[in-house]
């Protein structure tokens, strides 16, 4: 996560975002996204998930 951006400067700009956008910037922060789960969802063969870390 970035440590970097305040708690206060962070809530500034998500309330200048929609939700999707919002959505996405948390996830580039944080490393986190939906694509495993995606992947298991459509029976994505195991050598697709090893890229989803």
């Amino acid at each position: 996560m970035d440590a970097a951006l305040h708690l206060g400067k962070s809530a500034e700009l998500y309330q200048q975002l929609n939700s999707a956008e919002a959505a996405i910037l948390t996830q580039l922060r944080t490393g986190k996204t939906f694509l495993k789960e995606h992947l298991h969802k459509i029976k994505a063969p195991k050598t697709a998930a090893r890229w989803a870390h």
